[in-house]
């Protein structure tokens, strides 16, 4: 079912690292052989180590699970008092059958912890880089103001590359399988922060597709508009549903929140020749 849109949805605050002034904290990298994921009980004896010297843990991650590869897992822990804890459970982990590597995280200072061990960030093997809004603000609006209607060209025809290519990428992973790329696409566009997709309609043969986007982050650069101002998306959408189509689109925004509607539409159509 799809969630309401009428609040706000929850975050969901990314970040390697633990930051508590004026407490004590470390952290834990772990490999842990792949044969554990699925047995029962490996991740409550780990916790169950901290619990026996009485030592908080204040945040944990595990790597996305990729067959037959190692688990990796972050702990970040509060020790204040009990430093002489930290080498026993280090000890103590090593000692257990299906770890491979236990690495211990210095803080950076006293109340920082970040892990320092894996980089660079991945998704489906491939290097990701993180903005805020306030540098997508920067890109986006700033730069549009500065370069006017080109830039905007430009931006649409970006995202028409950069949506070509992640459809190579979806169709890869989904093994050919074009409406599991549809679907897998639609998730990891909200997965990256993009916004949250919903298609509301495509016929595969005719090429009509409706999608609505809600908190599309390109569109909340902007407010009062009194036109709609996707372009990168549009371009990313349009270009990423060529190729789940396989023949090419025009597209046009309908609604945009940057104008004072509830969500974002765009319409696509199977392009004249």
């Amino acid at each position: 079912m799809l969630r309401s849109f009428n609040n706000d949805p929850p975050n969901y605050e990314i970040g390697r690292y633990v930051y508590s002034p004026n407490n004590d904290v470390y952290g834990l990298y772990l490999v842990i052989r792949p044969d554990m994921l699925e047995t029962p009980g490996v991740l409550a004896e780990i916790f169950k180590l901290f619990a026996k010297y009485e030592v908080s843990i204040l945040h944990f991650k595990l790597s996305r699970p990729e067959l037959k590869k190692p688990i990796r897992a972050l702990l970040f822990f509060k020790v204040n008092g009990q430093e002489v804890a930290i080498q026993q459970i280090v000890e103590e982990l090593r000692k257990l059958e299906y770890i491979i590597e236990v690495k211990l995280i210095e803080p950076v200072f006293k109340g920082l912890v970040v892990d320092t061990v894996m980089f660079p960030p991945t998704i489906m093997g491939e290097r990701v880089v993180i903005f805020s809004q306030a540098l997508l603000d920067t890109f986006v609006r700033h730069i549009r103001e500065r370069y006017g209607s080109g830039f905007e060209a430009m931006l649409y025809y970006l995202g028409l590359d950069l949506g070509k290519s992640a459809f190579t990428s979806h169709i890869k992973y989904m093994s050919g399988d074009r409406e599991k790329a549809l679907r897998f696409g639609e998730m990891l566009f909200r997965l990256m922060g993009f916004g949250i997709l919903k298609i509301v309609k495509i016929d595969w043969k005719t090429g009509d597709v409706i999608v609505r986007l809600y908190d599309c982050f390109e569109c909340r650069c902007f407010k009062n508009s009194n036109s709609p101002k996707s372009q990168l998306i549009r371009g990313m959408l349009t270009g990423w549903l060529e190729g789940i189509l396989g023949f090419k689109l025009s597209s046009e925004e309908t609604a945009c929140v940057a104008r004072g509607d509830p969500y974002c539409e765009i319409r696509f159509r199977r392009a004249k020749d």
